[in-house]
Parts: structure tokens; C-alpha cells; sequence
């Protein structure tokens, strides 16, 4: 009986501790990915996404480069003043986690941007990936 409520025991404490390493490896992902993609570092947050939200990250690319060179100049130091504050962090089941940011310019905007970020795990590789951003 003993024997059973160790083994029982140990079963619950890796599976918490996968649990805890799969959360803290996607949410580590997330910060990556807020920090480049706010910081507008577009090439490095579509390396941390899967690959169709990749293309969705370089579209926005696209869109701030596309603009006149001193509003692109004005956004550029604007982006380097960027903060991003992680919040609740939500999982389900083991492959997939949401965290919420709040993303802060200091002095340009009264009320932080709200952006929830999710990060998915493929199964056959392990690697954990951003899958979606939307705003809160």
C-alpha cells in the first residue's frame, strides 16, 4: 500500500513538473516574441512562430516599412522605448499556452495595448511556436 501512494505521488510530482517546464518554456517564447515583434525586430519575432503566423508578422513588416521615411523614423524610436509586462498565462492541455501582456510606449499612448499571445508545441519536435496574437 505504501509502494502505491509513493509511486502515486511521483507520477503527480513529474507530471506537475512537465507541466510547470512546459509553461515556463512557452511563456519564455511569448516574451520573446512580444519583445521583438512591439520592438518592430519583425525578422526575429517571425522566427519564433509557426510558419503560417510567420507570414502574418512579415505582412505587418510590410505595412510599418511601407511608410514615408519620417513616420517610419518616428515609429522606430517610439518602438525603442517599448515595455511589455507578462500577466496571467493560461494552459491547456499540455501543447498550448496563452499569456497576457500589456505593452506600454512610455509618454505616447495614456492606456497600455492589451495582447494575448498563443503558443502552441509541435508534438513531433518538442519546439514551442507562436501561433496567434489578439488583442484583450
Amino acid at each position: 500500500m505504501l509502494r502505491a501512494i509513493i509511486l502515486l505521488v511521483s507520477a503527480f510530482v513529474l507530471a506537475t513538473g512537465c507541466s510547470d517546464r512546459n509553461v515556463r518554456e512557452a511563456s519564455g517564447r511569448a516574451d520573446d516574441f512580444v519583445n521583438a515583434y512591439f520592438s518592430a525586430d519583425f525578422e526575429k519575432a517571425s522566427a519564433l512562430c509557426t510558419e503560417d503566423f510567420a507570414r502574418r508578422v512579415m505582412e505587418s513588416a510590410e505595412i510599418v516599412n511601407g511608410q514615408p521615411d519620417s513616420l517610419l523614423e518616428e515609429f522606430m524610436e517610439l518602438a525603442k522605448g517599448m515595455n511589455a509586462y507578462a500577466g496571467e498565462i493560461h494552459q491547456y492541455g499540455r501543447d498550448s499556452v496563452t499569456v497576457d501582456y500589456e505593452i506600454v510606449y512610455p509618454g505616447e499612448i495614456d492606456q497600455p495595448m492589451r495582447n494575448g499571445v498563443l503558443v502552441v508545441r509541435d508534438a513531433s519536435t518538442g519546439e514551442w511556436s507562436v501561433a496567434g496574437m489578439t488583442n484583450l
